[in-house]
This record gives structure tokens, sequence and C-alpha cells, in this order.
């Protein structure tokens, strides 16, 4: 069954703290779009998302009673209407850090616009940025790149072995920076997207920091349902997370995507090192398709170490836009959760109870899924049965994934 079509969406941004005027006169209203998702900003930080349904109708009188009448109280609780500077640690308390973009080449523009946004954010501590070359034999990128942005800051790092995880534990080799950040080849991150991981970090005295991902575009059936099944947004409120959990989270610490994406994540180096860096066997470009971000998650967390998820650390990614590779990416996610929780299982008798007392709730949980839906995107009465089926082929395979995955790294080592 195909994707049930759905008119594009718009995605625009709002700063209350500047006149509504201007904002509203630049945001692009043609035929193509009638209706807008609008992330609300208060001097930088995100608030939430609004979706507005007549957007070729829209005035300013209008878009300030739809922006009260869903950020009212939180804006007039940060006094977004009076000008004032973000509060920001002082550099001296912000450490050097490294960012590793991972790419296996493919269209230039959108790695020269990753690296672009990461090159032109506000960190005020000493920045340096690592392109990890997943494919140096064949991308081509070092030339390119190098003629097209010559920074000093930017260093073009080769990794011939196979897998984001590998290109990743290079990257983490490589980094001289005390905090190591990893994204990807396909974002534009926000100016503060550094300084509010960093930041995270230093204040809740935590190992890792996650950010939020918000779409850059929702053009297609494939996006929207994208965002429809949750996306990769987390929520806009900073939560910590330690070993001792939730009771109001039976799944908890092995909840699949509570913590954030491996696009915006960032780690004390020291600690990440500690931890062993990302299990090679894992992640996208391996046998076991994908898995690697929750599974180093999960290892900081039950090793007593603390995870902060931090909104204010927000970038923009592009979707898949084509159906067919969202539905490849449904059944890779669901093969690397299985893989992830196969390889989770095998560690100990300790997870091996753990993962097992959970299994039964994950089960009824996974086949009673319905469409969560978010501000991002028109809910939806349900979406295609043909994904479920997707996921829960992806997770049969999981196992069998991961196994093999393990037994072809074995043979390089």
């Amino acid at each position: 069954m195909s994707l049930p079509p759905q008119a594009p969406v718009e995605v625009v941004e709002l700063e209350v703290s500047s006149p509504l005027d201007d904002q509203l006169t630049g945001w692009q209203s043609g035929a193509m779009f009638t209706r807008a998702q609008a992330l609300i900003r208060c001097h930088g930080k995100p608030l939430g998302i609004m979706e507005i349904a007549d957007l070729p109708g829209i005035d300013t009188a209008g878009l300030r009673t739809l922006v009260e009448r869903a950020f009212g109280p939180e804006i007039r609780r940060r006094r977004c209407a009076v000008p004032s500077p973000q509060p920001e640690l002082p550099p001296a308390d912000l450490p050097p850090a490294t960012v590793v973009v991972t790419t296996c080449g493919g269209d230039l523009e959108p790695i020269l616009g990753a690296l672009r946004s990461v090159l032109d954010m506000d960190y005020p501590g000493r920045l340096e940025v690592l392109l990890v070359d997943n494919r140096p034999a064949t991308s081509g990128l070092a030339g390119p790149v190098g003629a097209q942005i010559p920074d000093p800051r930017l260093r073009i790092v080769p990794e011939p072995r196979r897998g984001l995880s590998a290109a990743r534990n290079r990257g983490l080799l490589e980094a001289t920076g005390d905090v190591v950040a990893f994204t990807d080849d396909d974002v534009v991150v926000d100016r503060h997207w550094l300084s509010a991981l960093v930041g995270a970090l230093v204040e809740e005295r935590a190992d890792c920091a996650t950010g939020l991902i918000l779409p850059s575009e929702l053009r297609t059936p494939a996006q929207l349902m994208r965002e429809e099944l949750g996306g990769f947004g987390k929520g806009f409120s900073r939560r910590v997370f330690e070993a001792a959990g939730s009771d109001a989270d039976p799944m908890y610490p092995y909840s699949p995507g509570l913590y954030g994406s491996g696009a915006s994540a960032a780690f004390r180096r020291g600690a990440l090192r500690e931890m062993g860096g990302f299990d090679e066997a894992l992640g996208a470009g391996t046998k076991a398709l994908g898995g690697e971000d929750l599974d180093i998650y999960l290892s900081c967390i039950l090793a007593g170490r603390r995870l902060v998820y931090e909104p204010a650390a927000m970038l923009r990614h592009r979707h898949h836009p084509g159906e067919r590779e969202f539905r490849r990416q449904v059944l890779h996610y669901g093969a690397g959760l299985s893989a992830m929780l196969t390889k989770r299982f095998l560690l100990s008798a300790q997870e091996r109870r753990a993962i097992t007392r959970r299994l039964p709730l994950g089960l009824r949980m996974l086949t009673s899924q319905r469409t969560r839906g978010t501000a991002t995107a028109p809910r939806l009465a349900a979406p295609p049965r043909s994904l479920a089926v997707l996921q829960i082929v992806g997770m049969l395979y999981g196992p069998i994934a991961y196994l093999r995955s393990r037994r072809a790294l074995a043979t390089l080592h």
C-alpha cells in the first residue's frame, strides 16, 4: 500500500522577541503551500511547534492570536517581549570541542552546507571540525571540499573501514577537543547547536548530551509520514537520564528513541573512550543496519553516567523524500533496534534478565502501535499497515543481522 497523499507543509521559524510583520512577509506562501509548521523561538531558544492551517490567509493579527493561544504563558514567563541576551556560560567554562561530520560521499552541496553551518556556529571556545570520509577511495571529496571551504579549522580524515560506527570512532581517535560532537552530512546545524550541547554537559555534569532534530522540509508524503511516526525530535524540555530511571516508563532504560538520535550528540572525549567508543558491529553501513546510537546511550546510562537531552541544541535534517528510501529506513530501524538488543542480551546475565522482563510489554507496544503524530504534520487515521510489517520484519532479521555483522567484523581483526 502506498503512502497516503498529503499536501506539502512549509517549514518556517518565528522569533517572538522580534517584530512579527517582517518575519511573516519573508515566509514563502505560494501556491505550493497552504499550511505551515512554525518553530516558535524566544531569543533563539525553541519553545515548540505551531501549525498554521491557512498559510496564504494568515496576517499579523491572526498570527499573533495563534502564538498567544499556543505559547502565551510561556512567552510571558520567559519575558520574550523584552529583548535580552541569551544566558551563556563564560567562554572559559566552554572546553575545546571537536565536531565530527561523517559522510559516504554523494551530492557535494548538502555536505558543504552541513560543514558551513558547523563552521558558522557561535561557539566561543576552540573549535575543530573533522569531515570523516567513509568512502575515501571513491567519494572524491577531499579536493572539492578543501577548495570550497579553505578553513584551517577543518580537516578531512579518511576512514576506509565501512560503517558509521567505524567513521565515528575514527573521528574520536583524531579529535583533540575535550568534547566531541557528532552529526551527519545531511543536516544544517543551528548557530547555538554546539554551545547548547556543551553547556548542557557542563551544567548537568553529564558525559553525553543529545539535541533536538527537526525537519528541514516537509514536501513529500514520505517526509510527512516520517514526522507523523514521531520524527527525530524528543520534545522542547531539557531531560536528564540516569541509571535509576523512572517508574513512569516500564521499558526504561531500553526505550527506543527516548534519548535522542546519533545525528545530534556530544560526549566528553575521555568518557567516550573509556566506554570503548561506538560498537563497530552496529550502525548504518554494517550488516546490522543500525542501532549504534541507542547502544552507546545505554552503555553510558548503565555505567552510572548521566545523559542530558537539550532542545536548545537544534539542527535541521533532510528526511528522505522518496517512498522507497523511507520504507528502507523503516526496515533498517527495526533491524538495528533488535540487533542492538541482541548485542545487549548477549553482553551479560544482568542485561539478559532486564531485557527478558521487558520483552512481553515491548511486543505488545509494537503490535498495537498507532501513528503518534507530532505538531509537524496533521494526524492521519493510521499509517499503512505495510510500515508496521516492515518494522516487524526488520526486527525479526535484527538478531541474524547482528551475528552476521559481528562475524564479518571478527574477520577484519
